[in-house]
């Protein structure tokens, strides 16, 4: 039975149809499901929530007044900072609703990731997929796009504000997302289009805030994956397909290093091809680093449990030529974006520097120990974020060089430094974190890196810090990461275990 007219909260098509609106927000399935522009259904009052001037989005906004000779802003105008989401122009509002609406959500789910905001290093914008998302979202067709879109938009603006009723509706166009990109991947042929690809991508991420089932995000994120490998590399050269390709390649690492596993992305293939024509960042250059990492630590797996004297032999010399190059890539990284040591630092590695300098061209002598700098001043969550990813590296490298005969004097001292530059880069990300039921978002990006620490640490005491700080996150929040603190294995647990028995021994 149809409601009494002026008091349905039916959308507007709906009731000029007089059928019964199932009033999902912010469009009805019988509107998507014909294919309908529906305006949504009648919400009342709806408060728009933004944050104030402390928020993790601080710059200023283009309405400052400027003088127009110069462009340039007027001195002594005040400039006022950027509010958490962007409102969409009042046209929209008037022409549909639902609009209006996608694009407070989806303005506030990309501003959430702080697009490196701070990151004092060079960051090409390649690899920013978000941009693409406003198109998507409200260009005409793309369904599958549009509500796997929704779904993780909603559900990190609802849970930011608290919306409960946000939150039901995002769990609702994610049920939606699932079974069509389902449908889409059920064809006898794979089909690797961007709408399959970004639709995959936004499962990961409202699985990553949601966590309806254990291990969900890894399968969406092997899903992705799976996708671009039946793409190939050629395909992720440039457009959408190289920026979203950069951004899973991280969340395939998260996902594999959770199993123990080598993603197909580390291939020679994937982390050269699709950099051809935009050259890698340095967050892909750290990525490609860590990729190295787990190829290293998997080939330590199979030397430790190796019963073959042959065998055990050729892999040890393929894990020391492995770990070596990685630790110089290392090297390569630090020297370019890395402040340069003092005077006094450059003095005390003088003579190491000159040791091994003239021997660099023998593949059979180590690199050069000179990755101790001193600790860096972090300005940011993000670049505390990537620092840290730099100093997880470092930490399984020096193991994996003790493993192999390959350590040296000072890497002792060089493991407890990298392992104290994780819990301090903790530190300093929860302290400024925003307040609020998101605060819990900048611990979470430290969530690997206190993984390693509590694993692959250099001291007992450290590594304890590590899991106690990894537990603090698990028990605060109920993001998908936040069960890795009790993860009996996954980062190749056991061979950390087995370098920290010859290390008891020694």
């Amino acid at each position: 039975m149809v409601n009494v007219a002026g008091r349905s909260r039916g959308c507007a098509n709906c009731r000029r149809r007089k059928v019964k609106c199932d009033e999902t927000f912010p469009q009805c399935e019988k509107c998507t499901s014909r294919g309908l522009q529906c305006p949504g259904p009648r919400t009342g009052a709806f408060f728009v929530h933004v944050q104030s001037g402390e928020a993790s989005s601080q710059e200023t906004l283009t309405s400052t007044p400027a003088d127009t000779r110069t462009n340039s802003p007027v001195p002594g105008s005040i400039q006022t900072r950027n509010a958490f989401v962007h409102m969409p122009h009042m046209s929209d509002m008037r022409s549909c609703r639902a609009t209006a609406f996608d694009q407070l959500f989806v303005s506030h789910f990309v501003e959430s990731f702080g697009q490196l905001n701070g990151v004092r290093f060079p960051v090409s914008v390649n690899a920013n997929w978000l941009a693409w998302l406003p198109q998507y979202i409200t260009s005409p067709g793309n369904a599958l796009t549009k509500t796997s879109i929704r779904s993780a938009s909603m559900l990190s603006y609802g849970t930011w504000t608290r919306d409960k009723s946000i939150q039901t509706e995002a769990y609702k166009w994610y049920a939606r997302a699932l079974m069509g990109l389902q449908g889409a991947l059920s064809q006898p042929t794979l089909t690797a289009t961007e709408s399959n690809v970004c639709s995959a991508v936004m499962l990961i991420h409202f699985e990553t805030w949601a966590g309806t089932v254990e291990g969900a995000w890894i399968n969406h994120i092997n899903g992705a994956s799976t996708l671009l490998e039946a793409a190939g590399p050629q395909t992720c050269r440039e457009g959408f397909m190289h920026r979203i390709f950069c951004h899973l390649r991280f969340q395939s690492f998260i996902a594999t290093m959770y199993e123990s596993k080598l993603p197909g992305f580390a291939s020679p293939e994937w982390t050269s091809i699709p950099f051809e024509i935009h050259p890698a960042n340095i967050f892909d250059q750290i990525v490609t680093i860590l990729f190295d990492v787990q190829s290293s630590s998997a080939i330590a797996n199979n030397f430790i449990h190796a019963n073959d004297h042959a065998n055990r032999i050729q892999l040890e010399s393929a894990l020391r030529t492995s770990v070596r190059n990685t630790r110089q890539k290392l090297i390569n990284w630090e020297q370019q974006l890395m402040p340069p040591p003092s005077a006094e630092d450059a003095g005390d590695n003088s003579a190491d520097t000159s040791s091994t300098s003239s021997s660099a061209s023998s593949p059979a002598q180590p690199p050069p120990r000179n990755d101790a700098p001193p600790s860096f001043p972090f300005s940011s969550m993000p670049e505390a974020a990537l620092l840290s990813l730099y100093h997880s590296a470092y930490i399984i490298v020096y193991r994996l060089l003790a493993l192999t005969g390959d350590g040296g004097a000072g890497d002792a001292d060089r493991l407890l430094m990298h392992t104290q530059e994780i819990l301090r880069a903790y530190k300093f990300v929860r302290k400024v974190t925003d307040k609020g039921p998101t605060s819990n978002l900048g611990p979470v990006m430290m969530v690997p890196q206190l993984k390693i620490a509590s694993l692959w640490g250099s001291e007992e005491s450290d590594r304890v810090m590590a899991t106690g700080f990894l537990k603090r996150i698990g028990q605060r929040q109920s993001f998908a990461l936040g069960s890795i603190w009790d993860l009996p294995d996954g980062y190749f647990a056991n061979v950390a275990c087995h370098v920290l028995a010859l290390d008891a021994r020694r």
